[in-house]
Order: structure tokens, then C-alpha cells, then sequence
């Protein structure tokens, strides 16, 4: 397994890059069926709007596909074998028009959005992160592009945000015992 870098501590890792502070928060919560989704917080903190390129749009913004990464820090509750293994969004692609998803993030907002567990894909691994063995320890990691429409540039961010570990279900909205 690959060693993780250090993620930081709180509910999420606070990028301050220059007077940007942006921060990224997990959530889950436990569906009815007993899926798993992911819901994400985009956190701005500095007193400036900020505009972040989330990943792409397909077909005129019926869809929303995140540059969002899963890292499984461990599944093993007592911390063994610590290790990480990413799994990439692999949501649905199809022919059509294809728009960069930026999000607008006036200074103080907080933008969350959704996502099945069963999206993230260990290439590594060769399985879905919701055919994991629960509980699983696992991080975010969104990758900000460039922005290059001209009407975001001054304010855009570029770079990664990571956030602080959870333990899904135990973390989860709606699991036995939830925070």
C-alpha cells in the first residue's frame, strides 16, 4: 500500500493560498437501502469571492462529474495496517457538450453537493469503494484545475484541497451511533 501523507485534524485541511482559505469537510450519510453517499462541503473563509473548478458538466448541466478522489485510509477499525488506496469518481460519460463545472464561492459561503459511495473506483484495487468491508477510514481530495473563462480568473483557485479523515458508517447521518 502507498503511504499517506499527513491529513490534518478538525473537520477539514484549510488551504491558505495567499488570503485564499478554502476548506473541504466530509459528511456522509446512510440511505434507507443502506447505501452509502457522500456529501462534501466546500467551505470559502477568506473574505474574498472565490470561484472553483469542481470537475465538468455534461449535456448543458444535466449532469456533474467532481475531480474528487476517495482515499481509503484503512478499514481495519483498530488502525493496522494503516495504509491508502485512491478511488477515482467514475461516474457515467456520454457524447455531448462538455462545460467546466465552476463553482461560484462568495467570501463566508459553504456549497455541499452529493455523491454515491458507489461512483469511487480503485483502479488498483479493481472494485468500487462501496464493496468495501465496513467500517472503512477514508479522506477527500479535490483537485482544482485552471480556470480559463475570464470571468472567474481573478478570483479563481487552483490547487488541492484535502479533507479530514471520517469512518463511514460510524460517521454517517442516519448510522446507529452518528455524530
Amino acid at each position: 500500500l502507498l503511504a499517506l501523507p499527513p491529513i490534518g485534524s478538525g473537520p477539514g485541511h484549510a488551504i491558505d493560498q495567499g488570503n485564499e482559505l478554502l476548506r473541504l469537510e466530509p459528511a456522509c450519510r446512510v440511505e434507507i437501502d443502506g447505501s452509502v453517499t457522500l456529501t462534501p462541503t466546500l467551505v470559502n473563509e477568506s473574505p474574498s469571492h472565490k470561484a472553483v473548478l469542481m470537475g465538468i458538466r455534461l449535456g448543458n448541466g444535466i449532469s456533474y462529474h467532481p475531480s474528487l478522489t476517495v482515499e481509503m485510509v484503512s478499514n481495519d477499525p483498530s488502525g493496522a495496517g494503516v495504509g491508502a488506496v485512491d478511488f477515482d469518481y467514475f461516474g457515467p460519460m456520454v457524447s455531448g457538450r462538455v462545460d467546466p463545472w465552476i463553482q461560484p464561492l462568495p467570501a463566508g459561503s459553504r456549497f455541499r453537493w452529493s455523491i454515491e459511495l458507489q461512483k469511487f473506483y480503485s483502479y488498483e484495487l479493481e472494485a468500487r469503494l462501496s464493496d468495501s468491508e465496513f467500517p472503512i477510514k477514508i479522506s477527500l481530495r479535490l483537485e482544482a484545475s485552471e480556470i480559463e473563462d475570464i470571468a472567474y480568473r481573478r478570483d479563481a483557485f487552483k490547487g488541492t484541497l484535502r479533507s479530514a479523515t471520517i469512518t463511514v458508517p460510524r460517521d454517517c447521518k442516519g448510522s446507529i451511533g452518528e455524530s
